[in-house]
């Protein structure tokens, strides 16, 4: 009587680990002395490379606008904020342990919005859009109304980036992220108000594998 038995040899390759394809991560950041939060999106490609997306919000105070804008800050400015849309590709080291390190870059629409104070905006401001929309008592004008939204620029930013991701839990599907991260944001007066928001940002995040 023969017994046959089935062996594996090492060499053999590991089946791959299809898990946690998914992530999504939600920051803290800092940039050139602005502050703000990204929320982000990104999907692996490779065990060891990732796609990301995300949605960035800063926003910079009167003091800190003015000293990166200098004479290029508009009038009567009192803050700025930045929203940006970057897609991007992102490779770790190690993507098995619990500690990543990762480097990445993206790039992506950049819209900057020149926030003003709006004295005088009262409900019952009489203009000529309340017969259609508000009723008499309470109207604004149509000039009114359009001065409330603050003037938008755009452009195109990027960004490199580099960081470690600590991932924690029985499952290891919770992830704390530190990250160093150098935008290129320079706003030019072909489409709104010129501005250079480029500089070094710091960024500490929480996340979820799934």
């Amino acid at each position: 009587m023969s017994t046959t038995r089935s062996t594996t040899s090492l060499s053999a390759p590991l089946p791959p680990n299809l898990g946690y394809l998914n992530r999504v991560r939600a920051y803290f950041s800092s940039a050139s002395g602005g502050f703000g939060m990204r929320l982000g999106y990104d999907r692996r490609l490779q065990d060891d490379l990732r796609v990301t997306a995300g949605a960035e919000m800063l926003t910079y105070g009167l003091l800190r606008s003015a000293d990166i804008l200098g004479a290029d800050l508009p009038p009567n400015v009192t803050r700025i904020t930045l929203i940006a849309l970057p897609f991007g590709l992102q490779q770790h080291f190690s993507p098995n342990s619990r500690v990543i390190p990762h480097v990445g870059f993206g790039a992506g629409p950049v819209l900057r919005f020149d926030h003003r104070p709006q004295d005088g905006f009262y409900p019952n401001t009489r203009g000529t859009l309340g017969n259609t929309y508000f009723g008499p008592a309470n109207s604004v004008s149509a000039d009114l109304f359009l001065s409330v939204f603050p003037p938008m620029s755009l452009t195109v930013g990027g960004f490199v980036e580099s960081g470690v991701d600590i991932r924690v839990g029985s499952e290891k599907d919770l992830v704390i992220t530190l990250a160093g991260r150098y935008p290129l944001t320079r706003f030019s007066d072909a489409v709104g108000n010129p501005g250079d928001f480029s500089g070094f940002s710091l960024a500490v995040g929480l996340g979820k594998y799934f």
